[in-house]
Parts: C-alpha cells; structure tokens; sequence
C-alpha cells in the first residue's frame, strides 16, 4: 500500500454496468472500510425504473456522496474534438485513425493488460457513454452532489472528498489483471452461465466476502457490475496503474482503472495484445 491511499476512510462505492437501455443496466453497492470492500447487494435495470432512479434509493441515506467505478468511457478523444471543430464534409482529416477514435487510456490498456477498449470515437460504446454521463448529471442534479473525477485514490482524503467521485472502469481488463479465466462468461448458454458461477466465485474470494447476483444463469450485467466494485477496490488500494501524468488532454478524455497483471495474468496479457495486433 501506499501514502496516496484512501485507507482510512470508510465510503459507499457504487458499480454500474451501464448500457443504453434501463433494462440492459447492472448495479452493485458497496461499502469500503479503508481496507476492504465488501458488497452489500446487486441489481439489475428494468424497463419500468432508470438506473438514476434505483441509485437514488440506495444511496438515500447517504450524507456524503459515493464514489462511482462507471463501465463506459467518460470521456472522447482529444485529436477527435480538434479536428471536428474546423472540418467540412469531404474534406481529408489529418490525425491518425488510432488517435481520432480511440484514447491515451485505450492503447495503454490493450499495451499493459493485452484486451482492446472499444472505440469511443468509431463504434456505438459512444452511446453508452453518453447514457452514463447523462446518469451522472442526474444524480448531481437530484442530490447536489459534484462527483468530480478521481486521479488518485489519496484525493479521497482531502477537503473535498465527501464530493464523492468517478472512476472509469474496464471489467474485462480487471478479469484479467487479476487472472480469473472468464472465457465465455457472457453466453447466454448452460457454458455461459458456468463460465459466470466460476467468474463471481473467483471475485468472491479476491473480495474476501460473497454475493448474490440476480439472474446470473442467464445473464452477465449484474456480474459486470460487481466486477466495477472490484477496479474501485484496486483504485482504492492504491493498486490501479495511474497515468504518466493528468495534463489537460487526459482530463478531457478519462482514464481506465486497472492494475497491472501479474503472475499468470501478466502472460496472459502478452498473448492477449498479440492477438489483438494480429486482428
């Protein structure tokens, strides 16, 4: 552990496994008691409740604001919002397709961890993006809280930390930062759904504490959300790889939360980026 941990500091942490559809959203709440997180209940989104709307009941005693670990980027290319400001249609674009559509943070995970982010500026992950800041803004709205961005867990401890916070997080990558094998644990068949019973048992051990997950025999989001509380566990311990350095682009694009792999994982890792580059 380190001097720039939230270590003593007893906070609610909340997972989200977001999506564009309410139904299609997982929730996890967690309590961090400056050395472990335990997780205290999961759900999943329906149709008939937003996401805002659950976290609003769950978080309604809460006098200090929580801190979100939010599966979705939180932020868009810095060379894709220069080069849309003046373009025309028809006209060439000067940047690298890799620096218009995907992020600082995007090429160090698939570098560090071997799993490729999808790209926030090319593919439809933009749309989850955009449901998850607009979950943000609602609970910033309904509550007064500020939730700034997090770029260490030591800012927890300042003047300012029952502003609560946000992480951004990479579920796929935490799986494998921490070596759990999770191949096929989004199926939806009797292989998927084994995949998950093994997943959620290997994350309740590292957590040191169990869980139940709705409906995990048929689906992945609540695990996914669970998996968020885990990343906010490694941000929390002081454990997650941080930037080189937060200058202003990297404020405006985000920063995924992860440790760096080791032992099996980090070979896992390595073979992982190779079939990427490969692709």
């Amino acid at each position: 552990m380190t001097h720039d941990q939230a270590a003593q500091r007893p906070l609610t942490v909340l997972g989200v496994d977001c999506a564009v559809q309410a139904k299609h959203v997982g929730m996890a709440l967690g309590r961090w008691d400056g050395a472990r997180l335990c997780v205290d209940r999961v759900t999943l989104g329906s149709g008939s409740r937003s996401a805002a709307e659950i976290a609003q009941e769950w978080l309604a005693d809460c006098a200090d604001a929580p801190l979100l670990a939010l599966d979705a980027p939180l932020g868009w290319p810095h060379a894709l919002g220069q080069q849309l400001t003046q373009h025309r249609a028809g006209d060439a674009l000067s940047a690298d397709a890799s620096e218009l559509f995907n992020r600082t943070t995007d090429r160090f995970v698939h570098q560090h961890i071997g799993k490729k982010p999808l790209d926030v500026g090319a593919d439809r992950i933009a749309r989850t993006a955009h449901a998850a800041l607009t979950f943000v803004d609602a609970l910033r709205h309904q509550r007064g809280w500020s939730l700034p961005m997090r770029w260490s867990p030591g800012e927890l401890q300042r003047s300012d930390a029952d502003a609560g916070g946000l992480v951004e997080v990479y579920p796929a990558a935490t799986l494998q930062a921490h070596a759990i094998p999770a191949k096929g644990y989004k199926g939806r068949d009797a292989e998927g759904a084994a995949a998950r019973e093994r997943v959620a048992t290997a994350v309740a051990e590292v957590l040191g504490g169990g869980f139940e997950v709705p409906q995990l025999a048929t689906r992945s989001d609540g695990l996914d959300a669970v998996l968020c509380l885990l990343a906010a566990r490694d941000f929390l311990n002081g454990e997650a790889m941080p930037p080189p350095t937060v200058d202003e682009q990297l404020r405006q694009e985000g920063w995924i939360w992860v440790r760096a792999p080791s032992g099996p994982g980090r070979a896992v890792a390595v073979e992982e980026r190779a079939k990427a580059d490969g692709a």
